[in-house]
């Protein structure tokens, strides 16, 4: 027990009247929130001994009574216990979330009971508070076998919501949490990177600023150092030069540390150091709370749409916080952007512009007010950007037949569709009553605008209609049979020949037979074209 608490504990049981949180926060020149976390520690250790606790009566203050028998047994404990240091249940949840992200050994409610020295009970209650304090970040904490708990979520949220909880307690003025972050977090590490800062962009300045750019990059060579990696992009580009002294810090701090980091590491913690922005008004809680906004609204948007988009995500996140943390600024003060092309892109990227106006409306009061149909244009904008590169990028296509009974122009039309928005091969536009030749054809999937009793291959019922919803739909259906999917080896594919031909031979001698296709066929495998 630390000597201020045993200091507090003994002016309750001397005095004969109620003290007020007043009144203890003058005598022991500490803030009243200070009193009433030392009362809590005391509370424990009391319930622990199972002894009355500090009884709050209103307007008259604080009060503890206890029997002599009763302060013997617990002078007795603290006597026995005088080594130990006894933990509030708001250090004990600090000190779990600190020693699963950074401990060196796997944890668990039992030895941490016992560490603790509390009951069963408390380890219980203090774990669902660490639950209940993640879940504000979409992080949950699992239990595994022989490995103990585990975060469970995206790297990028678990590495905020660390940075969130560390940078909170090295700029409080409770020491004893400032003890338990430094019982993990090393602080010849955290001078290293400080000597780097001075070296690369300043010696003089001490700042909030500083720290937190430092401790950013604490937690992030911690995290690579243990295997942890933000999702990869499906293309991964090089960080674009933009502020000289952070390239060159990073830089640094990875030749310095030994840190194996990708590109799209280092363009990720560039951005996030790059965005802190010392030039302005510096507020960690807002930078944090856009930061988390802006992930979540990523997440929630792939969730909604079926659209992988953490195949962009450090490309996207960035995207997005330079649009929003104007845009934040600009519904506060009640001047938002006009978009010219709201309606089109509300025609176009209907599904993507829906979600997000769910989203966005639902989180007016942390955006600081209403937001109009046409910021939320815009940031359709910056989705629907990274879902065009991602379909650029795909490095898989299929093959695919399409089946039509509305006339061999809609069909194609279709046909041309499917190449169009998604990595799709059509070889071949037939009639319901031509499903047989589709064993004729290597391919992997079946796009039909007519229902079909077909299950030799995939089959996805479509509308004539290709739209937004409609390319979603097919987004879908790819993505639920990936393993259908080839990678991007044609130097010997004379499919597409195959058909040319086909259609060569169909314009001059009319319609072929069944015979003369096989014929065909068999000549172009025996020649090795297919």
């Amino acid at each position: 027990m630390k000597d201020r608490t045993h200091a507090i504990l003994n002016r309750l049981l001397d005095s004969e009247i109620p003290l007020t949180v007043r009144y203890l926060s003058t005598e022991f020149k500490v803030s009243e929130r200070t009193i009433r976390n030392e009362i809590r520690v005391i509370n424990e250790l009391l319930r622990q001994c199972q002894l009355p606790l500090v009884n709050a009566i209103r307007s008259k203050g604080l009060e503890l009574n206890l029997s002599q028998f009763d302060r013997e047994r617990l002078m007795a404990f603290i006597g026995q216990h005088s080594g130990f240091k006894y933990l509030s249940r708001e250090e004990r949840v600090l000190d779990l979330i600190l020693d699963i992200a950074f401990g060196d050994a796997p944890v668990f409610l039992k030895k941490k009971e016992e560490c603790y020295q509390v009951s069963k009970s408390s380890i219980d209650e203090d774990i669902r508070q660490v639950r209940k304090n993640l879940a504000y970040y979409q992080i949950k904490v699992i239990s595994l076998p022989k490995q103990g708990f585990k975060f469970q979520g995206k790297e990028q949220f678990i590495r905020t919501m660390l940075f969130s909880i560390v940078s909170s307690v090295l700029v409080a003025e409770e020491q004893g949490k400032k003890e338990l972050v430094y019982k993990y977090v090393n602080k010849e590490r955290l001078h290293h990177l400080d000597t780097i800062y001075s070296n690369v962009i300043s010696q003089v300045e001490v700042s909030p600023y500083r720290i937190n750019f430092n401790l950013l990059t604490y937690i992030w060579i911690n995290r690579l150092s243990r295997g942890h990696y933000i999702s990869p992009s499906s293309k991964s580009e090089s960080r674009r030069e933009k502020n000289d002294r952070i390239s060159a810090y990073i830089s640094r701090v990875a030749s310095e540390f030994k840190v194996g980091a990708s590109t799209e590491e280092e363009r990720y913690i560039y951005f996030l150091l790059n965005s802190l922005n010392k030039e302005k008004t510096y507020h960690p809680s807002n930078w944090l709370d856009l930061q988390l906004l802006i992930m979540q609204l990523i997440q929630f948007v792939e969730e909604e749409t079926g659209i992988p988009f953490n195949k962009k995500e450090v490309q996207l996140q960035e995207a997005l916080y330079s649009h929003m943390i104007g845009m934040v600024d600009r519904i506060k003060n009640g001047l938002q952007l006009v978009n010219p092309l709201k309606d089109k892109i509300k025609q176009t990227y209907g599904v993507v512009y829906a979600v997000l106006e769910k989203f966005l409306r639902r989180e007016q009061d942390q955006l600081g007010g209403i937001i109009t149909d046409d910021e939320i244009a815009f940031l359709t904008i910056h989705f629907s950007t990274a879902l065009s590169e991602i379909n650029q990028n795909n490095q898989y296509w299929y093959r695919a037949i399409v089946i039509c009974n509305h006339g061999i122009a809609t069909g194609r039309l279709l046909a041309e569709n499917l190449k169009e928005y998604f990595n799709i091969e059509v070889l071949a536009v037939l009639s319901s009553r031509e499903i047989d030749l589709v064993e004729k054809f290597d391919v992997d999937l079946v796009f039909s605008t007519v229902k079909l009793n077909y299950k030799a291959k995939p089959i996805m019922i479509m509308d004539t209609i290709f739209n937004e919803e409609t390319k979603l739909m097919v987004h879908n259906f790819l993505e639920a049979n990936r393993q259908h999917q080839r990678l991007i080896t044609r130097k010997s594919d004379y499919t597409e020949m195959f058909q040319i031909l086909l259609k060569t031979i169909e314009s001059q001698f009319g319609k072929l037979t069944k015979n003369f296709y096989n014929d065909l066929e068999n000549l172009f495998r025996k020649n090795g074209l297919g």
